[in-house]
């Protein structure tokens, strides 16, 4: 029996362009094509062709709505932490202002409060006198 040729631009009617340069949004429907014409040709291809294409597809869209519910999550992420941040700094300023009002003009006060070690470098030593940078 001889093999029957199919029309390979219902395949590739754009030739290979189509799916190397395809964005994102295109795939859908450039799996649907693909898909049709295997199962027009499923004859000549054979029917594993066919489901291994629908299996792809549906391996996609499940992939996308999954990364499309991530997105989601991640917006509203970054929203709730946006909103406490605002409501952190404001906490912080007025925690600030409170201990600066309590303690007018004595600075030195503040280290009750603060871990000032935090603000140093672990690697040198206390006694060593600090150098200014060169101007210029």
């Amino acid at each position: 029996m001889p093999v029957k040729i199919f029309d390979y631009a219902e395949f590739y009617p754009q030739g290979l362009k189509d799916y190397n340069r395809a964005r994102l949004g295109q795939l859908p429907a450039l799996l649907d094509r693909f898909i049709t014409a295997a199962d027009k040709h499923k004859a000549t291809l054979g029917p594993e062709l066919l489901a291994e294409f629908n299996a792809l597809k549906t391996s996609f869209a499940t992939a996308r709505d999954g990364q499309v519910e991530a997105k989601g999550d991640l917006a509203q992420l970054r929203a709730a932490l946006a909103a406490a941040r605002v409501v952190l700094e404001m906490q912080l300023g007025k925690n600030i202002l409170t201990i600066a009002t309590h303690h007018l003009g004595h600075p030195e006060r503040a280290a009750d409060y603060f871990n000032q070690s935090l603000l140093e470098d672990p690697t040198r030593s206390n006694e060593e006198p600090i150098t200014p940078p060169p101007a210029g």
